[in-house]
């Protein structure tokens, strides 16, 4: 018994311990085979902290855990941008079940994930990060069955997740956070009811620039009916809370193939006014807690159709408030006689049956009424509109029914009576007589002022006329902030822009006395993916343009600030067409100088917006403008150490990177620069020039004067010609060479320099410039003399090298100081050329493998729909020919029966027997000839499918070959100058 107890004990600790290091054992394996399978499989790089195995946690079952997951995608245009971040996956396996047919989940979640879902213009996904499958399909034989679902799922939940979801396609954008999702239900099942609870903290959602749900707490409970085998879902009595306004959904979702359809209807159950008051964003009404509302409502609406690549479900929305009112309390006043009845029916495949009915909408708020009403019809192809819109509103009276804070004011009147009614085909064909459209927009003495704004809205007049052509606006006079604004103008296709987003087209003439932008500028901080850096997040980002608006604005402002420059007497005209804000000879007085601006800035490609501008300045200070302006920084990096005024004229054409700077490889123009007087002073290269030859005189502040250059910008690189400046006390120098807006410099100076300028006793210093060439000559050279001195001086701007020589040497040293003048050069923009060469390349493949990748999965559905077409034929040609055969058949069978005698049926039944044998060889003949057919066309489209795959890759192989062959002949064109 002892021996028993022992080693069962014994066993027991063997078990225990096993069970223990089990999972850590196979740990490094296990983490290794998934990492190997997403990197086979996927377009995105994965990562996690670890891989939790455990047997004893939730013992006998398996516990696997993966935690602080990411999921990065590494293909254009989001290979910047974080798919997901997750803090934990989790999962709970009954571990016999892993020996079985059929594996239990106990329960699988999802805790703390954050996911920035992205979808550009053109469809494309970062989600969609699983590479093509390119192993041949095997086809399964006729009478294998259907795999069945293997696998047992008990409860799953999301817990503390934050959704980002922004579709450019639709375009949709919603933002959920802290969602929290459970569900339980035996998924084994054909038929059972799957029970959930779903909450979130904040839901917002936009669809084409519209907020329908900002900030809204959400709650959902809902059981729903799983028929598995008909993948039909259906939902009765179920219940959903958007901050207090309830409603109950019924219905059903179906998607036995791709295409999704729906039939789902939902109602208020109450009609309760409160519930409606809710779902006002708080930045428009304070909290609601103890406000006092009456009135009843009646809210419902439909969603039916079929949702799928050409169709979309149809909407239908009602709304009727009757006898609304609603009081803050410790206010006088109330908000009184709310009625509103509206009806809206959406029909998302034929728009033009698509109907919007306001017939009313009223409120009164300190007995002033505002009352509304609208009516759409054929908004598609003749949109007609009936609009009428009343208002009188003293916001003097706004404290008394609105709570406002202690810092709030708000005054003035706003004063409405507009009237639209007719077709939009009369604006259009400018029948301006069969369309009415008049009335009236007039705000006086309208003061906004409260903590949360930056600066005080005062508007003082502001009156817009409305007619069928156009919108006056005959009187604007504002001031926000320190800023102070004077306009006038007129709209015109105003009613094609609101119905048809058609082309705005306006002109404006603007006057300001002061004009500080830096009020206008954004204090809030960027929202940055975990992959973006601190410094990334604080950066510009490229402006974006409309490209329906065509407005022509002349402009005179007295005084403009922004960041820290002061500008003044600033007049011209600035126009925005197609994405593209252009100035037209926009004159300002900028640091005691004047500048002149024509050009444009082009938004049409945000991934590389352009600029493109004529500068004309004028007796500008030179350092502060240095100081000022990054541009005649990197343009001119000699402008810092200098003092003075200057006047240039150049043009300027780059493209712009993704924080509104201009990409150096791609700047280039040209222009002239010139200055009567100009100090230069501590510029590195000079004093270490000063250094090389020991002429201190150099270090010396240098007054230059009556300086004219010439200069040229190619691919980043400013080019000086040869120009003259007078060096120390008028010593004339002849100065060319080229600076890199990285601030390389390449530069060579030429000059006679008399020996009484050097320090007393250099003549004699072997180890000076000086002693050097007495040495080699075996001169003495005396103080009525002159040296010539050619320098090259390279490196940067605070970094300089300077190597010197001198044509007294002969033309030899002067061959090779200029043949290094040359080498460097070269060996410069040969490795700016080879920078731009591995660009090209690597634009040049990323391109490849997008349009081999588009061919790929063109190929794949061409092929997918050239077997499912194929399928088809062959199961029509096999219904077809049975249909003969059946029919042969029964023919043969009916001239049997018909047969009166032995002898007469026995002939009949051998004429049968051979009917029946043709009838199979027909049979059997028919279904080859189908299938043939149907191989043949797959063939066929395998071959053209792998044609767009292998012209793709030549595609892309030929812009490779021409960004190297190019690259190359441009680096060649350099060795052989």
């Amino acid at each position: 018994m002892k021996k028993v107890l022992k080693w069962t004990g014994i066993s027991v600790l063997i078990l225990l311990l096993l069970l223990i290091i089990a999972p850590f054992l196979f740990k490094g394996k296990i983490e290794s085979a998934i990492k190997d399978v997403a990197n086979d499989n996927l377009n995105a790089r994965i990562n996690w902290s670890s891989v939790d195995l455990s047997l004893i946690r939730n013992f006998p079952n398996l516990r696997i855990a993966i935690k602080d997951l990411t999921i990065d995608n590494t293909v254009v245009p989001f290979d910047s941008v974080r798919l997901a971040q997750i803090g934990s996956i989790e999962a709970v396996v009954d571990i016999k079940s892993l020996f079985g047919d059929q594996i239990n989940i106990k329960r699988i979640g999802i805790v703390k994930p954050t996911l920035d879902v992205r979808v550009t213009k053109e469809g494309i996904a970062n989600y969609d990060i699983i590479k093509s499958d390119t192993t041949e399909v095997v086809e399964p034989t006729i009478d294998e069955e259907p795999a069945k679902f293997n696998i047992k799922l008990r409860e799953y939940y999301l817990r503390e997740a934050n959704l980002r979801y922004d579709d450019k396609s639709m375009p949709v954008f919603a933002h959920i956070e802290n969602l929290n999702h459970e569900g339980k239900g035996d998924f084994t099942q054909d038929l059972f009811t799957l029970i959930t609870q779903t909450t979130a903290d904040k839901v917002t959602v936009n669809y084409d620039g519209i907020t329908y749900l900002k900030n809204v707490k959400t709650t959902i409970d809902a059981n729903i009916d799983m028929d598995m085998v008909n993948s039909k879902y259906s939902i009765a009595g179920n219940s959903m809370r958007l901050n207090e306004l309830e409603l109950a959904a019924e219905g059903w979702v179906a998607m036995p193939a791709e295409d999704i359809d729906m039939d789902i209807s939902f109602k208020m159950p109450k009609n309760d006014f409160r519930q409606i008051l809710s779902m006002v964003p708080m930045e428009f009404a304070s909290d609601l807690q103890g406000v006092e509302a009456k009135g009843s409502v009646s809210f419902d609406g439909f969603v039916k159709g079929t949702f799928n690549e050409t169709s979309m479900p149809s909407i239908g929305l009602n709304l009727a408030v009757k006898d609304g009112w609603f009081k803050y309390p410790e206010l006088p006043k109330s908000v009184n006689n709310i009625q509103v009845k509206t009806a809206i029916y959406a029909d998302m495949n034929n728009m033009d049956k698509t109907t919007v009915d306001v017939n009313q909408f009223h409120f009164e708020m300190a007995q002033n009424p505002v009352d509304m009403k609208l009516k759409l019809r054929t908004p598609e192809s003749d949109p007609f509109v009936d609009f009428i819109c009343k208002a009188f509103i003293d916001l003097d009276n706004v404290k008394e029914f609105i709570p406002l804070e202690n810092s709030e004011e708000v005054h003035g009147q706003i004063n409405a009576d507009i009237a639209l009614r007719g077709n939009y085909s009369s604006i259009e064909k400018e029948r301006y007589n069969e369309f009415h459209a008049e009335g009236l927009l007039d705000i006086t003495n309208v003061l906004f002022k409260s903590d949360s704004l930056p600066y005080d809205l005062h508007v003082n007049k502001a009156v817009f006329g409305v007619n069928p052509s156009h919108m006056d606006l005959s009187a604007f006079d504002a001031r926000i902030g320190q800023s102070d604004l004077k306009a006038s103008g007129k709209i015109t296709n105003y009613l094609a822009y609101a119905l048809h987003d058609s082309l705005l087209q306006g002109t404006f003439n603007l006057t300001s006395n002061v004009l500080n932008l830096n009020e206008f500028m954004s204090t809030e901080e960027v929202e940055t993916t975990p992959t973006t850096t601190s410094e990334e997040s604080g950066a510009l980002a490229p402006i974006e343009l409309p490209g329906n608006i065509d407005f022509t604005l002349n402009a005179s402002i007295g005084k403009l600030i922004y960041d820290n420059i002061e500008i003044t007497n600033a007049r011209g005209g600035i126009g925005l067409k197609d994405k593209v804000a252009s100035l037209n000879n926009l004159v300002m007085n900028v640091l005691d100088g004047t500048v002149s601006m024509t050009g444009h800035y082009n938004a049409q490609d945000l991934a590389v917006p352009k600029m493109d501008f004529l500068f004309d300045i004028k007796d500008m200070d030179v350092n502060m403008a240095a100081n000022t302006f990054n541009t005649i920084d990197k343009l001119a990096p000699i402008a810092k150490a200098c003092n003075g005024r200057v006047t240039t004229r150049f043009t300027m054409k780059a493209d712009l990177g993704q924080d509104m700077m201009p990409i150096n490889s791609s700047v280039n123009g040209k222009g002239v620069l010139s200055t009567k007087s100009i100090t230069l002073k501590d510029f590195e290269p000079l004093v270490k020039l000063a250094d090389k030859i020991n002429l201190d005189k150099l270090k010396q502040p240098q007054h230059l004067s009556d300086i004219n250059v010439s200069f040229k910008i190619e691919n980043g690189v400013v080019t000086t010609d040869p120009f003259t400046v007078k060096l120390i006390d008028g010593i004339p120098a002849k100065v060319y060479g080229y600076t890199t807006l990285d601030q390389d410099i390449s530069y060579n100076v030429d000059m006679d320099i008399p020996v009484d300028k050097f320090a007393s006793g250099a003549l004699n210093q072997a180890n000076t410039w000086i002693g050097e060439i007495n040495k080699k000559l075996g001169s003495n050279l005396s103080v009525n003399n002159k040296i010539n001195m050619i320098a090259l001086i390279t490196g940067t701007v605070t970094e300089p090298k300077i190597s010197v020589t001198s044509k007294a040497l002969g033309e030899d040293a002067v061959a090779n100081l200029k043949e290094q003048a040359i080498t460097a050069a070269k060996e410069e923009v040969k490795e700016q050329l080879t920078n731009l060469k591995n660009e090209a390349l690597e634009k040049a493949i990323a391109e490849k493998e997008r349009l081999v990748n588009e061919a790929k999965a063109a190929r794949d559905k061409m092929v997918a729909e050239a077997e499912e077409q194929a399928e088809k034929i062959k199961k029509e040609g096999e219904a077809m020919a049975k249909k003969a055969r059946d029919e042969a058949y029964k023919a043969a069978d009916d001239l049997v029966n018909k047969a009166k005698n032995p002898l007469e049926k026995t002939g009949a039944k051998l004429a049968a027997d051979k009917a029946k044998k043709e009838a199979d060889n027909a049979y059997n003949k028919a279904i080859e000839k189908a299938n043939a057919e149907a191989n043949k066309a797959v063939e066929l489209a395998r071959q053209k499918a792998d044609k767009l795959v292998a012209d793709a890759e030549a595609k892309g192989d030929k812009l490779i070959n021409d960004a190297s062959n190019k690259g190359d002949q441009q680096i060649n064109k350099i060795d052989n100058k």
